[in-house]
């Protein structure tokens, strides 16, 4: 190395180190003290090894790699490494070291000290680990609240027996869902359904729904309230009582729309109400009638009065009905990115009034996806089809 060479060398806030074939150092520049603490002379020929605290296993692996430079064996990508380096103060620091050949058959190997980038590094490394642990945590709880939650959805099978044609069209947003649907039939033949959106998606929403279930399934089947717009009523005054701290202050705003329906097969009538859910009809003839249910939710309403109306409607031969939650409508996409709205979905349940209730569903499915394309899904989704 020639002495202008060195010079510069001198000058560099790098450490500098000139290492011969059988890895002795025979270089190396006066910022290596300032750097790490040792001086130059402390670290020269075969002490570097020792100094820096390198395994037998380390040290031989890195002779062995300048003599793999030295040989153009390393491909350029590996000629940039990280190190980690003990200090004289018993402290230790990152360098990123860069090795080439030199014309005489030696390495050149400059180092600086990374030792704050590699720390955040590091850090943000722990950080991202211990995110992915808590996700999987959650992700695993969230898996178990949807079993949890299927497992107290009505079986279609059991639905099968006393409704011979219809589909229920479930999809949650995320693993566990905001809406929910509800089947009994009663021991003098008459069937109740329902279709409900709780408020918000997701696991808050899942809350909800199993809360929601359980007081309709006690109104219904414990307390053989029978009348839609009583049970309504009934559902309502459990919902806001179980939100009410023992003062009768309302600890949350949260409740669920819901259309719900009975039906007496042998009279061929259905009992109809709903809280800002409808109830749509479609005769043989394609003629649809829409049933708006009231004006307010189930739950809280800012104190004002709620009066649950209920509609009787009679059953024709070959009347359709349908039941949603609002994620269908409100579905963004199409060429324009907008929501598909009602009127759309009343227009796609027109047009496919020849097919069985369980084709229906599947060509409902499809026009979802076609509409949505790539946009995330936006809400929950519950519909349900029945003839009667």
């Amino acid at each position: 190395m020639t002495g202008q060479t060195a010079d510069i060398f001198e000058k560099l806030n790098s450490i500098v180190l000139l290492v011969n074939p059988e890895g002795r150092i025979e270089y190396a520049n006066s910022f290596l003290q300032k750097s790490l603490g040792f001086p130059s002379c402390e670290l020269m020929g075969e002490k570097w090894w020792k100094t820096t605290k390198y395994s037998e296993e380390q040290e031989k692996e890195s002779k062995q790699f300048i003599k793999q430079i030295i040989r153009d064996e390393v491909s350029t990508e590996d000629l940039v490494y990280e190190r980690r380096i003990h200090t004289k103060f018993g402290a230790s620091k990152w360098i990123l070291w860069s090795a080439s050949k030199t014309e005489d058959g030696k390495v050149l190997v400059i180092g600086n000290d990374i030792t704050k980038q590699k720390e955040s590094e590091l850090r943000l490394k722990r950080t991202n680990n211990e995110l992915k642990e808590k996700n999987w945590d959650l992700t695993q709880s969230v898996t178990y609240a949807q079993r949890i939650q299927e497992a107290i959805l009505p079986k279609t099978h059991k639905m099968r027996i006393c409704l011979e044609d219809f589909f229920v069209h479930y999809k949650a947003k995320d693993l566990v869902s905001g809406d929910f649907y509800f089947f009994h039939h009663d021991k003098i033949g008459k069937i109740y359904l329902a279709v409900m959106d709780c408020t918000g998606h997701g696991v808050p929403g899942a809350m909800l729904t199993v809360l929601a279930n359980s007081i309709l399934r006690d109104v219904v089947i414990k307390k053989k309230i029978t009348e839609p717009a009583l049970i309504l009523e009934a559902l309502d005054f459990e919902i806001q009582n179980a939100f009410k701290d023992e003062d009768g202050y309302n600890l949350a705003k949260d409740g669920l729309d819901i259309s719900m329906v009975q039906i007496d097969l042998k009279l061929q009538k259905l009992s109809f109400s709903g809280a800002y859910r409808p109830l749509i009809q479609i005769s043989k003839k394609g003629e649809l009638i829409e049933y708006p249910g009231g004006r307010f939710p189930i739950g809280y309403f800012d104190d004002r009065t709620k009066n649950f109306e209920q509609i009787e409607i009679q059953i024709g031969q070959g009347d359709s009905f349908y039941m949603f939650s609002d994620g269908y409508i409100d579905q963004f996409g199409g060429e324009k990115n907008k929501k598909f709205n009602k009127k759309k979905f009343k227009e796609l349940l027109l047009s496919i009034q020849d097919m069985k209730m369980e084709d229906q569903e599947h060509f409902i499915e499809y026009a979802f996806n076609n509409w949505k394309q790539k946009e995330v899904q936006t809400d929950d989704i519950c519909i349900m089809g029945f003839k009667a």
